[in-house]
């Protein structure tokens, strides 16, 4: 995973005082990751357990055992 040298300014200027902040990436690695620093920075942070396209199946595809897609939760594709 290659860091982002501007993570921490970019997320504390982006995130209103008291809000929470919400991490979701495609498989919840790195938004674990993410949340983790955004509470080490202060911030009330979580992270969507699974990702958008949870883990791989058997035969390598996402989609199909975990995530925010596979359970039916409101998404759309912009």
């Amino acid at each position: 995973m290659v860091m982002n040298p501007d993570f921490d300014a970019a997320l504390l200027a982006g995130v209103p005082e008291g809000k929470k902040a919400l991490m979701l990436c495609r498989s919840g690695v790195r938004s674990m990751a993410a949340a983790l620093r955004a509470t080490e920075l202060g911030l009330q942070a979580y992270n969507v357990l699974e990702g958008f396209e949870g883990e791989l199946d058997q035969h390598g595809h996402r989609n199909r055992l975990g995530g925010w897609r596979f359970y039916g939760l409101p998404w759309q594709q912009g």
